[in-house]
């Protein structure tokens, strides 16, 4: 995994506000009801794109980037560089990286790709 357990208990203390502030969030639910994955966008932008560990591989996350890019417009995406799983996801549904950031948007120093929708 590219993050500490120390960088994920930082980053945890942010996601709520995240959550909180993004214009459009979806959620998916499994059978029993339970969040199986969500998926935040603001503008042309996906903030955030998260699927349960456990139900990976079966579509969902493909499902809710469908419905962001048809429902609101998403084209734009940044990923941290050392995501190799979501940088694949992200080049298999059609982005392609057009910038490079070194610090995350929290000024840490995580390198971030600028993905664009091709």
């Amino acid at each position: 995994m590219f993050l500490t357990p120390d960088d994920i208990e930082r980053i945890a203390g942010y996601v709520p506000d995240a959550i909180a502030s993004v214009a459009h969030l979806v959620v998916c639910q499994d059978d029993a009801g339970a969040v199986a994955g969500f998926l935040g966008v603001d503008g042309a932008m996906v903030e955030m794109l998260f699927i349960d560990p456990a139900l990976r591989g079966r579509g969902l996350g493909t499902r809710l980037l469908d419905y962001a890019t048809n429902k609101f417009g998403a084209t734009l995406v940044y990923v941290n560089e050392q995501n190799d799983q979501a940088i694949g996801f992200y080049e298999h549904y059609g982005f392609r990286t057009f910038d490079r950031s070194e610090t995350d948007s929290m000024g840490d120093p995580f390198p971030i790709l600028h993905m664009r929708l091709t």
